[in-house]
């Protein structure tokens, strides 16, 4: 089994570049949905308040948000309750197994800059510059130039001045130098991506973390208790738990329903002894 999936394939990586009618919302709206999606890209129970929210954007903006992307392909709405929130499918988007993963390029999408306010702000292009740059450089061993040239040609834009404005917001998140040297125009205005970026692999909650939060928060929905209100402590505790139970993970999500619905809480260290009960033989 495995837990989750932060990727967005390089097919749509590229697609969103590429796109001429994807908004900025809808960039970080997909974004989003990449770090709560299974690894079979789907996303289960997505409620507007949650998106609203994270996103800052009114209730008409995410339904708008949701039926573009469905028009442009990127996602396809499977379910709309009206209580359970929305089952949505990133399409294309499968990693399900490590041949998905060998097969396919892929950006990891749980860098946690992509999902701060600052980004969230940003012009569309910029946005897709930045996806590019973070595509293409993952994990930093050496500077990365990246041309003027090509990035009109990534967003199709001419105009200097625009460009270079784009690349003052880039400056907000990397390092980098604007180089004019001398020579062929191929040489010049050149942007160097200094190596020493540790944005760009900064993540504070991993695959593993941000499945698991998503699972307790649909699981206390269905309970009708409130998941900002359960202590951290209790949280942490739990995700400890059930990562150390990982190849009986379906047993202790079963005792995590059961303590539910008994006590109305969760108890981590009464699910620890059940689940070692139960693993023991014992009856408890």
């Amino acid at each position: 089994m495995r837990f989750g999936s932060c990727k967005l394939s390089k097919d749509i990586i590229d697609k969103i570049i590429c796109s001429k009618e994807i908004t900025s919302t809808e960039v970080s709206f997909l974004l989003l949905l990449s770090i709560i999606q299974s690894d079979r890209g789907m996303v289960e129970g997505l409620k507007y308040k949650e998106v609203c929210e994270k996103l800052a954007i009114s209730h008409q903006e995410f339904y708008d948000c949701v039926y573009a992307l469905e028009e442009q392909k990127f996602i396809r709405i499977v379910h709309r309750h009206n209580y359970n929130g929305w089952d949505i499918e990133i399409l294309d988007n499968v990693f399900a197994t490590q041949k998905d993963d060998q097969s396919k390029r892929y950006l990891r999408t749980n860098r946690d800059f992509l999902h701060t306010k600052e980004f969230i702000k940003l012009r569309t292009n910029v946005k897709k510059i930045i996806l590019n740059i973070v595509f293409e450089c993952r994990e930093l061993t050496r500077d990365f130039f990246l041309h003027i040239a090509r990035i009109k040609s990534l967003i199709s834009i001419n105009n200097v001045q625009l460009i270079k404005s784009y690349i003052k917001d880039i400056e907000r998140f990397f390092k980098l130098t604007l180089s004019s040297k001398k020579g062929t125009k191929k040489q010049k205005n050149i942007i160097i991506i200094h190596r020493d970026n540790p944005i760009i692999s900064d993540a504070r909650s991993t695959q593993f973390e941000l499945f698991v939060v998503r699972k307790l928060k649909l699981l206390f929905r269905t309970y009708k208790i409130n998941f900002d209100e359960v202590p951290t402590e209790d949280i942490k505790d739990l995700i400890v738990l059930i990562n150390q139970r990982k190849e009986y993970f379906g047993m202790t999500i079963s005792v995590i329903i059961d303590t539910l619905i008994s006590y109305g809480k969760i108890i981590p260290p009464l699910i620890n002894k059940i689940i070692t009960a139960k693993l023991e033989g014992q009856n408890f």
